[in-house]
């Protein structure tokens, strides 16, 4: 299972910044700047392609939203 599937299991710690139902956004624990965000969708796709657009422009949305 890949390390963000269990941030959302909460089987792995993070500080989470914030959360709906379709996306988590959690402060990068090793960030390159700081204040590094890391915002992913809920639901695991391997790929960035298999992401319906739907849920796409949602977290597009709320990166707009965070990155203020």
């Amino acid at each position: 299972m890949c390390e963000f599937c269990e941030i959302v299991k909460g089987n792995e710690e993070a500080d989470i910044i914030y959360e709906d139902d379709k996306v988590m956004a959690v402060l990068n624990l090793k960030p390159a700047s700081p204040g590094q965000i890391l915002l992913f969708t809920k639901e695991h796709y391997p790929i960035m392609e298999q992401v319906p657009d739907p849920e796409v422009a949602h977290v597009f949305r709320i990166a707009n939203k965070l990155s203020t």
